[in-house]
């Protein structure tokens, strides 16, 4: 992290948080929810050819829920809302402390934001040892309560407007440049990016993993 994003960082008041892949990272957990999503297309193309058209949307950028809602005629939010309460990817969760000491000692404001339903935050929170997240996070999002699903920009604009905070003191941090932080890239707030290829893109901090920006919010702020 260079110099002038340590500077910026040690100004942040406000975290908006992703959930999946972000809050926690688990292949298993990752392969259960494209399974389940596959498994709801399969069930209703019904042809020899569904796997590999799966693949194909799947390879050319199209997100699981998308996939889905294309082929029953539903918004991609509906295709949420039908499937994600019944994905046990919670099952392959477990706590973390790093994360739980970090919550009970942060003195930031925090936001979640999340293409997931109420449902699976609760599941996957507690899995975490995060319990009691509804007094960690003063908001939380969910794909109940979003017109659509991320990236949206309404939400963001809406978090600005509510929290009185100026977008220059607010972190998004999130594992997709494109759903998690371009909005926010947009209004002026900083970034952080969580991939372990760690691949180029406009975010302000590109880091591997939640433990090495939980270490940097540790030092910084």
């Amino acid at each position: 992290m260079n110099s002038n994003a340590q500077k910026r960082l040690r100004t942040i008041r406000l975290i908006i948080w992703d959930l999946d892949e972000t809050l926690y990272f688990s292949k298993r957990a990752i392969g259960v929810v494209r399974n389940a999503y596959l498994k709801e297309f399969l069930a209703f193309s019904r042809s020899s050819k569904s796997v590999n058209v799966f693949y194909q949307k799947e390879k050319s950028g199209e997100r699981w829920f998308e996939i889905v809602a294309e082929a029953k005629g539903l918004s991609p939010k509906q295709a949420i809302l039908a499937i994600d309460p019944s994905i046990p990817r919670a099952n392959h969760i477990y706590r973390n402390e790093a994360l739980v000491q970090f919550f009970s000692t942060s003195r930031l404001r925090h936001l979640l934001i999340t293409n997931s339903t109420a449902f699976s935050v609760d599941a996957i929170m507690n899995r975490l040892g995060l319990s009691d997240y509804r007094q960690r996070f003063e908001h939380i999002y969910t794909i109940e309560t979003m017109s659509k699903p991320k990236p949206n920009k309404t939400i963001i604009q809406t978090i600005a407007a509510k929290t009185k905070i100026k977008p220059e003191y607010i972190l998004a941090i999130g594992n997709s440049y494109q759903e998690d932080l371009q909005c926010p890239h947009i209004m002026g707030m900083m970034t952080c990016l969580i991939d372990q290829k760690e691949k180029q893109t406009s975010a302000d901090i590109t880091v591997k993993t939640l433990h090495a920006i939980l270490a940097y919010l540790k030092k910084y702020l």
